[in-house]
């Protein structure tokens, strides 16, 4: 029943941080990414520390391959949005 509740209280959580995501119409861009990026990434690092939780072997069995294949995803995933965040790189015209 914990768990549920937990989960209950995430989902209200998300829900008022979305409806706080559209105040503020005064700000300017560059607070408007402060804000919100603040918030993105301490739940990003709140989300890591409980996967980090899983690594206790008295409470869960895994194989190497898993940890792989998790890792794997986060990785090419973080990957994928870093590159949003980088300069696009000029297009080089075709030719033979």
């Amino acid at each position: 029943m914990e768990g549920y509740e937990n989960e209950l209280m995430e989902k209200e959580s998300d829900c008022l941080q979305e409806a706080s995501e559209t105040e503020n119409v005064n700000e300017t861009p560059e607070e408007k990414f402060i804000r919100i990026g603040q918030r993105r990434v301490n739940n990003v690092l709140k989300q890591l520390e409980s996967l980090g939780q899983l690594s206790n072997r008295r409470a869960h069995s895994y194989t190497k391959e898993q940890t792989e294949k998790m890792f794997a995803v986060i990785e090419k995933e973080l990957q994928e949005v870093k590159e949003k965040f980088q300069e696009p790189k000029e297009k080089q015209p075709f030719s033979f």
